[in-house]
């Protein structure tokens, strides 16, 4: 997810893009391709928390009943989290995202909080979409978890301080292809999360 990740920080600490913590300046996404998913790559997300936000609130166990554990319900998560990533970084505000991650074994989903954080640290905000999902697929489903495909696209945008001036300019990277692993923790959380080249 180096690419992707760079892409965050372009967009999220920079600009505040697709994972990179910090503030670095330049992305460049992986060129979507015909690659497979990594065989045992697991692990990126979040840890759940009572509450996530992209305008409304909604208790963990509400997204359980919204997202169930289907192949639909693990794609209409990931839609969620893209909007709930999008509003955050417009507020800026992680309190939405956390909830939705495993930090500690997603680093593109700890690098999103890190940004944010940092974005709400030094007044700035993120104008313009985070990411935009173009496709998203589900293609494994065990139990417990699922693998999803997606083709999505950092659009351009700016990171502006507290009186609306520019601080950084994003350009648009993508489209490009972005696997997600989902592990069911009583509601979907991100584990895993890696551009593809």
């Amino acid at each position: 997810m180096p690419n992707v990740r760079r892409a965050v920080v372009v967009s999220a600490a920079a600009a505040v893009v697709v994972a990179v913590a910090g503030c670095t300046g330049s992305s460049s996404p992986a060129p979507t391709g015909s690659s497979t998913w990594p065989g045992g790559s697991t692990t990126t997300t979040s840890t759940p928390s009572t509450t996530t936000s992209s305008s409304t609130t909604t208790a963990t166990s509400d997204l359980a009943t919204r997202f169930p554990k289907t192949k639909a319900g693990a794609e209409g998560f990931v839609k969620y989290l893209f909007a709930v990533l999008n509003a955050a970084n417009l507020r800026p505000d992680p309190s939405g995202v956390e909830p939705l991650v495993d930090q500690r074994s997603c680093s593109d989903c700890e690098h999103w909080v890190s940004s944010l954080k940092l974005m709400v640290g030094q007044h700035e905000r993120f104008v313009g979409d985070f990411v935009v999902a173009q496709d998203i697929k589900a293609v494994d489903l065990t139990e417990s978890t699922v693998v999803l495909v997606t083709q999505v696209i950092t659009p351009a945008g700016k990171r502006v301080d507290a009186q609306g001036r520019v601080v950084h300019v994003r350009e648009s990277l993508g489209p490009f292809r972005y696997d997600l692993r989902l592990e069911f923790r009583g509601h979907w959380i991100v584990t895993y999360a890696e551009s593809v080249k």
